[in-house]
């Protein structure tokens, strides 16, 4: 069972309220616990302060016999609105102000959704958005990944051992090697924080650090064949489709989810615009050479030929070894 709640999962408790369904039908059907409906519920309800049709918000408990005029003192206010009840700033300015809530916000599921008369009362209303709780999830998950992971007391005593050695020319390394024991974050972290200004020592105090620049990234390469793309370009090609006007073209690409995740390699047949995929553990040569190989022992070498006369991909590392897929083009003995 998933340990939070998804955002199916909170269309699914939206619409049950809606249909007026109780929390014990709903953690039924989500197959969770009635608290944990119940939490959410609660802390992720926004109240909704815009009246009904026709009324605006007015949440006083004397709203229906209050004679009170132009409290905000506005001239167009007064000329407006013959009571301050039917003013939308009445129950902000009013010092009688005393709010009037829903009895039904006192019983489950204390909350506004499944009520057929809630447009007819000017009440605050307290609402469930599948939309707005599940920004409010994703908020809090990036805020609780975000800052710092030490107190301030822990790391004004980090300040207190690595400035005075700073300072006397020590370097970051040296001063973590020689008091390891008593600095408890590792090297790596002081030049972390040291580049994101949460300790006292900054970089221009380290003049190792100021002098070196950083390392340019190298563009990654092929990973399998660094000549596969001899007699392979699109120039090739577009040489090849002259000589060959009627041979059929298929495509050959990678749909890439989740970073490091599974991916799927799509072949398209141009022609009849038929389209195979194949899910690959990995986005490397070895997974997409290992799918024509079942695709050769399933149709056999003639068909196989037939099938794929020639195929255009990009330059993606996952296709730089083509010669194994070609060599499946000729019959083996």
């Amino acid at each position: 069972m998933a340990k939070h709640l998804t955002y199916d999962d909170r269309l699914t408790i939206q619409e049950l309220l809606k249909s007026g369904s109780s929390l014990s039908v709903i953690s039924r059907e989500l197959n969770r616990h009635k608290s944990t409906i119940s939490r959410e519920i609660s802390l992720r309800s926004t109240f909704n302060k815009n009246g009904c049709y026709g009324r605006c918000y007015n949440a006083c408990i004397h709203r229906f016999d209050c004679d009170i005029r132009n409290i905000c003192k506005n001239s167009k206010c007064n000329k407006h609105v013959s009571y301050c009840r039917f003013c939308e700033n009445c129950n902000s300015n009013c010092q009688y102000f005393k709010e009037d809530l829903c009895n039904k916000l006192t019983i489950s599921p204390y909350v506004c959704n499944g009520c057929n008369d809630r447009n007819k009362y000017t009440l605050t209303k307290k609402l469930y958005s599948a939309k707005v709780a599940q920004k409010d999830y994703e908020k809090i998950l990036v805020d609780s990944r975000s800052g710092i992971e030490y107190s301030h007391e822990e790391i004004k005593v980090t300040c207190d051992i690595i400035t005075p050695l700073v300072s006397q020319g020590q370097s970051i390394h040296h001063i973590y090697a020689n008091n390891k024991d008593i600095i408890m974050i590792s090297e790596k972290t002081l030049y972390k924080y040291i580049d994101n200004g949460i300790l006292s020592v900054n970089n221009i105090d380290l003049p190792r650090k100021v002098r070196y620049h950083a390392r340019k990234k190298k563009q990654m390469g092929y990973k399998v064949d660094k000549s596969c793309l001899k007699g392979r370009r699109y120039d090739d090609y577009l040489d090849f489709l002259n000589d060959n006007k009627d041979i059929s073209i298929v495509e050959m690409d990678t749909v890439e989810g989740r970073k490091g995740g599974k991916v799927l390699l799509t072949i398209h047949f141009i022609d009849t615009s038929f389209m195979l995929m194949f899910l690959r553990d990995s986005n490397d040569a070895r997974s997409v050479t290992e799918w024509f190989k079942c695709i050769y022992e399933a149709v056999g070498a003639e068909d196989y030929k037939a099938l794929f006369p020639v195929i255009l991909t990009d330059n993606g590392s996952e296709f730089s070894d083509p010669g194994k897929i070609e060599k499946y083009k000729v019959k083996r003995s």
